[in-house]
């Protein structure tokens, strides 16, 4: 609720010439974006129409470019943000459905998961001066720890 009661209050940042105030919009955006990843925020997100106006309105202006100028390289542009937050909302999305589907508690020897097609497959990325932590990552995930 905070963060979208300031997103209204910034939301005519990009008809001015206030940097520091489209700075700050774009990096609502950006929050609110994250935040609308976990499940938990969602219903609150689509129930507030006055933020769901705000939001279908910037992710469909394309008339302002000229405020990607101002966007850090850390942050997304406010229309895309808009359009990740839409997109996170929809129900019918269906990341959505992967996200929720819940993994059996029972454990299996990890050679038996790996030769079954309907498995989830994750990758990690990593750096190389961070091998010793992936070694022991792998070495947990393969116990089952």
């Amino acid at each position: 609720q905070f963060f979208c009661e300031l997103l209204f209050k910034f939301r005519g940042a990009l008809a001015s010439d206030n940097e520091l105030d489209q700075l700050s919009l774009t990096a609502l955006f950006n929050i609110i974006w994250s935040i609308s990843f976990h499940t938990e925020y969602i219903e609150e997100l689509k129930s507030n129409s006055k933020f769901l106006i705000t939001v279908k309105s910037l992710a469909n202006d394309d008339g302002e470019d000229w405020v990607d100028q101002y966007v850090p390289k850390n942050m997304a542009s406010i229309p895309k943000a808009a359009n990740g937050i839409l997109w996170n909302l929809d129900e019918n999305n269906p990341a959505r459905a992967a996200r929720t589907v819940t993994v059996p508690s029972e454990s299996k020897p990890l050679e038996k998961d790996i030769n079954m097609p309907d498995r989830m497959r994750v990758m990690i990325s990593y750096a190389h001066a961070d091998s010793e932590f992936c070694h022991r990552l792998v070495d947990a995930l393969q116990k089952g720890e």
